[in-house]
């Protein structure tokens, strides 16, 4: 925003701010004040006399812009500065300067409005003689900018080449950012500057206005100084008005040579990214300059661990006295409040010294850090020359991964670093304004100690974050570049790149641990633990394996049961039974063979702990004894398949037999699992245990009159005719019993279990038949 009153550009500053000051009402005429005689009569109180005035023109004359118009701007200036320098002085040297109808206010008013005045005058100046040459440099940059197409040298450049443009042209990104900013206060100022100067006018008017009312000479006196205050007080806000403008237009002039200096700077960078190299000279002589840092911060590392072990030796000392200080008597004649201060002031001395001794401590560890952040810069200058001439999709890959791993590191150490820093800055208040109070005797050197140890821990931790914050920009613009290189891959590295990347998380699938478990070794006769990894490939390779192994057993002992049964005649039920224990067993060694393979020890079972050990003790009991039951089954054979057996209140045929229990099939067709210990504790009852032959016996009761001869011939005919009744030994017919009015024959018959003999069907059938031959015989059959 521009005056009204102050002139464009060209105009002679100067020139502006005498037709603004100088042009007041006094006595109803328009006159200006030469500047010492206004200054003067503000000093003493006193009104310039008419004959010292010379009239102001009413507006102003442009002036051709020129080295002789800023050499005018700058003589007017420098004879105002003169002139208020000079009064400055006389005010300071002569107390008379200074009338007797002014407040002590006022006087601070005047003083205060004449330094203002002197200060303004003195960046008013500075900044007309910088216009021109700012200005021709902006011209000069933008002439360049303009026509600007190559470097000197032909391409490829260097890849310093490009990071010393990129570091520049961010460099003036920023600060355009920043004189954008001030381009703001700028124009606040200058607003705040016109508004005073109004004020300051219209206060000026009335102070006028109120010297021409004045009657008394003391009353003219008073006025005549208000009047003059006034005057100062407008004459210092227009110079305010005036050097504002001129600042925005030096702004407005660098905002231009930044402008061009950008447009430059992207225009170089521009082509040395499309033509760079990085050839080994380079990283040679890149890697050279930070191994000599390395090497400084490893001297500097030694020399602090060395000042530190002193400390901390100076500190236990300090400790040690003060120890025996608060253990030994106090001295003769020495107060409870005397001792009791003494021991305070040793007590912070010892303090003093451990936080010195804390300090270096301090920076023994920001120095590692610092070689730590030197290293990294380092690795990334090998990992950035890797990228530029061999960029395969695995190397962009490991550099994207260190530098996502680094820049986090750094990220969350900056954080950390900047709570340090303002919780150090908050000691550092403290003890500041523990200072300025009223300190006891030997306390204030205890407490300059203290702020000492505290801004040295600040300078320590603010270096160590400059140097993080610097190692953070180059990864963040390192990575940046990977991205762009990245992005300008072919079709077929992207697709290769997938595929890699793909392998890659599958080879992490399959290293992915699920536990571990402590394993016991001998080594060199020394029984030595070590922990074994159990990963997702581990366990997926054994369950593979124990599949493919399980496959195979089944089709081996399918075989084996081939030629067990057909080549050497052995049983079928017998056989099946053994191979199944056999496949048990075998089972048992492929996964123990599996876990070895697989380097999984036998101990991952024991990661359950000792309560669960418990509880598969008792889970399992009964298990084993169904086990070793069975394997008694097995050795001793007191039942086969097949065998018909009764054991409590089951009765059935034997169809399978395994590890555990043994399958019993009822005359219904249910089968029941019976546990193999049911056999070994209890009674059973093995009809087909020799031989599968077992007597059955069939009663019937017939009319004490019938012929025994008659009703025996029926019985043994009817039993012969039925093809399951054995022949050998042949059926008998017994006189069970005589009854009241009847006779009780038994008919005992021999069946084949081992054949497949149904006794309740063959029972059943041979009734029938009896039924019919009686019938026939006309002999009844009687019943209770």
């Amino acid at each position: 925003m521009r005056s009204s009153l102050v002139g464009s550009r060209g105009r002679p500053l100067t020139f502006v701010i005498f037709f603004a000051l100088g042009v007041f009402f006094f006595d109803g005429s328009v006159h200006a004040a030469d500047p010492v005689k206004t200054l003067s009569s503000v000093a003493t109180g006193k009104a310039v006399p008419a004959a010292t005035e010379s009239p102001a023109p009413t507006a102003p004359v442009p002036v051709a812009v020129g080295p002789k118009s800023t050499a005018d701007e700058i003589a007017g200036l420098d004879q105002d500065l003169k002139a208020a320098e000079s009064l400055k002085r006389r005010i300071e040297a002569e107390p008379g300067m200074t009338p007797a109808v002014a407040t002590p206010e006022e006087i601070l008013e005047r003083d205060h409005a004449l330094g203002h005045f002197i200060d303004t005058l003195v960046r008013h100046k500075a900044l007309v003689a910088r216009l021109p040459l700012v200005q021709k440099l902006r011209d000069d940059r933008q002439s360049e900018a303009e026509h600007w197409r190559s470097f000197v040298t032909p391409p490829p450049y260097s890849i310093l080449l490009v990071d010393q443009l990129r570091e520049a042209k961010e460099n003036a990104e920023v600060e355009i950012e920043v004189r954008r900013t001030r381009r703001s206060l700028i124009e606040a100022e200058s607003v705040e500057a016109e508004k005073a100067y109004k004020a300051a006018e219209i206060r000026l008017r009335q102070a006028e206005e109120k010297l021409a009312g004045a009657r008394s000479a003391l009353e003219q006196d008073r006025q005549s100084w208000v009047r003059d205050l006034a005057r100062l007080a407008a004459r210092t806000a227009a110079e305010d008005v005036a050097e504002a403008q001129v600042n925005l237009a030096v702004w407005e002039a660098e905002a231009g040579l930044q402008a061009a200096t950008l447009t430059l700077l992207g225009k170089k960078l521009a082509l040395a990214s499309s033509a760079s190299q990085f050839p080994q000279s380079d990283l040679d002589l890149v890697v050279a300059a930070v191994d000599r840092r390395i090497a400084a911060a490893e001297g500097s590392l030694k020399d602090l661990i060395a000042r530190a072990a002193a400390m901390r030796q100076q500190a236990d000392k300090a400790a040690g006295a003060l120890a025996r200080a608060e253990a030994a008597p106090s001295p003769a004649g020495e107060t409870s409040d005397r001792r009791a201060a003494r021991l305070s002031l040793q007590r912070e001395e010892a303090d003093l010294w451990r936080q010195r001794a804390d300090m270096l401590d301090l920076s023994v560890d920001l120095h590692r850090r610092i070689r730590e952040l030197l290293s990294w810069e380092r690795s990334g200058w090998r990992y950035r020359w890797l990228i530029m001439n061999t960029p395969t999709a695995e190397n962009l890959r490991i550099a994207d991964s260190e530098s996502r791993r680094h820049l986090a590191l750094l990220e969350a150490w900056i954080r950390y670093n900047e709570r340090e820093v303002a919780l150090s800055l908050g000691r550092v208040s403290e003890l500041e304004v523990r200072q300025k109070g009223a300190l006891a005797p030997g306390e204030a050197a205890l407490v300059a100690g203290f702020l000492e140890v505290e801004q040295q821990r600040t300078q320590a931790l603010r270096d160590v974050q400059q140097s993080a914050a610097e190692m953070l920009r180059t990864l963040q613009v390192w990575r940046q570049e990977m991205v762009e290189r990245a992005a300008r891959r072919s079709v077929s590295d992207r697709l290769s790149g997938w595929a890699a990347a793909a392998g890659r998380g599958a080879a992490r699938l399959w290293s992915l641990e699920l536990f571990s478990a402590d394993d016991t070794l001998e080594v060199d006769g020394r029984k030595v633990v070590a922990t074994r990894s159990v990963t997702l490939g581990k366990s997926l390779g054994v369950i593979l394996l124990l599949l493919f192994g399980s496959l195979l057993i089944s089709r081996m002992l399918r075989l084996v049961r081939r030629i067990a049964i057909d080549r050497l005649g052995l049983g079928a039920a017998w056989t099946a039974m053994v191979l199944r224990w056999l496949q048990a067993v075998l089972i048992l060694m492929l996964c123990v063979f599996a876990l070895n393979t697989a380097n999984i020890p036998l101990t991952v079972f024991a990661f359950l702990g000792g309560a669960l050990a418990i509880g598969v003790g008792f889970g399992t009991q009964v298990l084993l004894k169904n086990m070793i039951s069975g394997i008694m089954l097995l050795i001793e054979r007191p039942l086969r398949l097949g065998d018909r057996i009764e054991v409590g209140s089951v009765v059935g045929t034997v169809t399978h037999i395994s590890v555990r229990s043994s399958t019993v099939r009822t005359s219904e067709g249910i089968e029941i699992l019976v546990p193999n210990s049911t056999f070994i504790e209890n009674n059973v009852t093995n009809w087909t245990y020799s031989n599968g032959k077992v007597r059955r016996s069939i009663s019937v009761e017939v009319d004490h009159r019938e012929s025994s001869d008659r009703v025996s011939s029926l019985l043994t005919e009817v039993a012969s005719r039925h093809p399951d009744v054995a022949a050998d030994p042949a059926p008998r017919i017994l006189l069970d019993d005589f009854c009241s009015g009847k006779k009780r024959y038994q008919l005992q018959y021999w069946i084949d279990y081992g054949e497949g003999a149904d006794g309740s069907l063959i029972a059943s059938q041979l009734r029938f038949a009896i039924e019919r031959a009686f019938l026939e015989a006309e002999i009844s059959v009687l019943s209770d």
